[in-house]
């Protein structure tokens, strides 16, 4: 089975927003999704994951577009502790805004170290607005 991952890609849009691809994998299932944003929302995310966790219920969210039907696309990362050992979690949550049988869907969690999350947070912090460039971070496994 192969490490876990966690992808992102910003390409070039016409405003101020952004054109993003997240692409993840738990080793075992990989979902990509594509939304509009701003490399602000994405900086702040890196920012939690940096300082993750600040205290054992500590969370870090990132959330563009809405689930509703109707909405192009939604996208939630929300990365977690799991227990009191430190041992961390990212949900990957994904929607397009298609109806069956067009409609597309992910959901999975990948089990991770904290520091994994950590390097994942400085790594986006330092993309900055940087377009057409691609970060990408492992995420060990819990124990590796």
């Amino acid at each position: 089975m192969e490490w876990p991952w966690i992808e992102f890609v910003r390409w070039p849009y016409d405003d101020d927003a952004s054109h993003f691809c997240v692409r993840a994998s738990n080793g075992v299932y990989v979902a990509a999704q594509e939304f509009y944003g701003y490399p602000a929302d994405i900086e702040r995310f890196g920012r939690a994951l940096a300082g993750f966790p600040r205290n054992r219920a500590d969370e870090a969210h990132f959330e563009a577009g809405r689930p509703d039907l109707g909405w192009a696309h939604w996208l939630l990362l929300r990365a977690y502790l799991v227990d009191a050992a430190g041992r961390a979690a990212m949900l990957f949550q994904s929607r397009d805004g298609a109806e069956d049988p067009w409609r597309g869907e992910a959901r999975f969690t990948i089990h991770c170290e904290v520091a994994s999350l950590n390097r994942l947070g400085a790594a986006l912090i330092a993309w900055g607005s940087r377009e057409g460039v691609t970060v990408r971070e492992e995420l060990a496994p819990w124990g590796a």
